[in-house]
């Protein structure tokens, strides 16, 4: 067995994110905060890529991980999963957050709850400021794949906002407060989502300049909409897709297959199911013909094959509908916003070698362009062996260049 874990979340069987059970035993979390001090920044909020419950996100040693133990001795995990030994106690007031030895002072907060309409949808915003400076500037935060409340940006929320900037966050609609499916919806109305957020910002006046979004994994194919439409002074793109969705989807299952070292033919068989199951989903294939492509791959015992295909009319079908086809490339061309690219080398979803000069073809000339890849890093920027799913979980060192290359390009749009 060459492993369980692979596949999980590309294909419409399992689109949602990961997630796991808090144990009984965790500490109950602590209000939402960011601290500082002479040793840099750490803060405590959530990560829902990794389930419900506080995470400690510890950026003067680069390190994340899941917050662990009992209300007597809450401590910081090595591990997202609580799997691992703690590696430091953790201890918190009204105005220091402990680590092991080093003391941070916590930032007062200042959140401002809005809401936007679009296609049917109420999203539920907010705008957060630190109340002890004036904003250099704001930053729109856009979510990836699956439910994205507005805390699971936590981890990139507390970043910004220790850097000075205000933070856009909203609930992804059918997400947290915003009514609505996002399963249902195709990225053009996601893309119409994060316009209403931006129009919304507008009419109440709460922008300050420069004004640029920042999104992940998805929201590669959002992101352009804003830029061709001069919404936004500039943009940051975390591990996203310059292909079309369906691409992506068969981009993946070769990458992660190649890491867990199949045989080609192996691959080739994987490929051409999960080819076969997004075809069901576009409407191109009946559903009769995925139920005999998994009976056979089951009786082969193929170990790339987790589970049953998702029913005809499963929402998750809808989405793949909506959305394999889309091409991001005439938003990028129409684009003139400075773009800042990141590209994880072990990243096995958005894999790099197509897409990080596939995005680099498709920028209009001019443009500002700057495109990174961090050898290391998996498609969450933490350090990886593989990258493959199955590390995520157990892999809390963050890339030492990711934060230093994004904290580059906002300084120099502040400059610019």
């Amino acid at each position: 067995m060459k492993r369980r874990e692979v596949l999980i979340g590309i294909t419409a069987t399992a689109v949602a994110r990961m997630t796991e059970t808090t144990p009984a035993s965790a500490a109950p979390p602590p209000l939402r905060v960011l601290s500082q001090g002479d040793a840099g920044v750490a803060a405590i909020g959530f990560f829902h890529e990794f389930g419900e419950g506080a995470f400690v996100f510890d950026y003067a040693q680069n390190r994340a991980g899941k917050l662990t133990g009992d209300a007597s001795s809450p401590a910081m995990s090595s591990t997202f999963d609580s799997t691992g030994l703690p590696i430091a106690p953790i201890s918190y007031g009204d105005s220091v957050l402990r680590i092991g030895d080093r003391s941070f002072r916590i930032i007062p907060i200042r959140r401002r709850s809005f809401t936007a309409a679009n296609a049917g949808a109420t999203l539920a915003a907010e705008i957060a400021v630190r109340e002890d400076r004036q904003p250099v500037g704001s930053i729109m935060l856009i979510y990836g794949s699956g439910p994205a409340p507005k805390e699971a940006f936590d981890f990139w929320a507390f970043h910004f906002l220790a850097r000075g900037w205000s933070v856009v966050t909203y609930d992804k609609r059918g997400s947290g407060k915003s009514t609505g499916d996002w399963r249902l919806a195709g990225l053009e109305t996601l893309a119409g989502d994060a316009r209403a957020v931006v129009a919304a910002l507008h009419k109440a006046n709460l922008l300050k300049t420069p004004f640029g979004v920042w999104g992940a994994s998805q929201a590669g194919w959002i992101m352009p909409h804003l830029g061709a439409d001069g919404l936004v002074d500039f943009m940051v793109m975390h591990a996203g897709a310059a292909t079309t969705p369906g691409q992506q989807i068969l981009d993946n299952v070769e990458a992660e297959l190649t890491a867990y070292s199949f045989p080609p033919d192996e691959i080739a068989k994987a490929r051409a199911y999960y080819t076969l199951d997004t075809d069901v989903s576009r409407g191109r294939t009946r559903w009769s013909e995925i139920e005999k492509a998994h009976a056979a791959a089951a009786a082969a015992k193929a170990e790339w094959l987790l589970g049953p295909p998702a029913p005809a009319n499963a929402p998750e079908r809808t989405f793949i509908r909506l959305v394999a086809d889309f091409d991001p490339a005439p938003y990028w061309r129409k684009s003139k916003a400075p773009l800042l690219a990141l590209f994880g080398g072990k990243d096995v979803m958005v894999p790099p070698a197509k897409n990080q000069p596939l995005l680099k073809s498709l920028i209009a000339p001019g443009t500002l362009f700057e495109d990174v890849l961090l050898p290391q890093s998996n498609h969450l920027f933490m350090l990886a062996d593989t990258g493959v799913r199955a590390e995520y979980a157990k892999r809390t060192a963050i890339d030492p260049g990711y934060f230093g290359a994004i904290d580059r390009w906002l300084g120099a749009m502040i400059r610019k």
